[in-house]
């Protein structure tokens, strides 16, 4: 068997360690020098993704938030720009609430994030199934968060724009389920519902 046809099971990780016991081995040079050597090569790798990782991150944040046409320097590392970010969230949650997002109703920005408020704080709006009394009560803030982050927003946006619009019936209110879907109900069509 010639030497190219060797195939070796260790990991790419597992072969560079390996390389550089073998150099250390051939060249009489210290282990504390070869873990100084290998430590440094590796934190400059990774240093180098980040960089990457930042770069496609950077343009992902300017395209979904600001639009094509930006004119903004976004500094991934400011305070401004962090303290804007939802915590322990990653890029998806630009995605799904940009502008630019292909949503069947173009829904705005400022809808995104000023409509949910609205929604969220909404008395007599949304309610829950209380299931051991068999009831409905005022939706807890947790069903309510469950509610915006599960539902597409254009069917928010089209259950808060007919509310709205009929001039915040008493009658009308919106039952969410154990998975965050919310449900209309017209409380004059089914006398039956039971609120607490």
């Amino acid at each position: 068997m010639s030497q190219k046809e060797i195939i070796s099971l260790l990991s790419r990780e597992q072969e560079f360690k390996k390389v550089f016991l073998q150099l250390g081995n051939q060249k009489k040079i210290p282990y504390d020098i070869l873990l100084l050597i290998y430590n440094l090569l590796r934190y400059q790798s990774q240093k180098e993704i980040e960089s990457i990782q930042n770069f496609h991150l950077k343009n992902l944040y300017e395209l979904t938030l600001f639009g094509w046409n930006n004119n903004n320097i976004i500094d991934l590392d400011s305070k401004e720009f962090k303290s804007k970010l939802p915590i322990n969230r990653g890029p998806e949650w630009s995605i799904k609430w940009s502008p630019l997002s292909s949503n069947p109703v173009n829904c705005s920005m400022k809808f995104n994030i000023l409509g949910q408020i609205k929604v969220i704080g909404e008395k007599d709006y949304l309610y829950e199934k209380d299931y051991d009394n068999n009831k409905y009560k005022q939706a807890s803030l947790k069903t309510k968060l469950n509610y915006i982050n599960k539902s597409p927003l254009f069917e928010i946006k089209e259950d808060y724009d007919e509310y709205l619009n009929n001039n915040k019936p008493d009658n009308y209110s919106i039952v969410i389920d154990n998975y965050g879907e919310g449900s209309v109900i017209w409380t004059n069509q089914f006398n039956y519902y039971n609120f607490i």
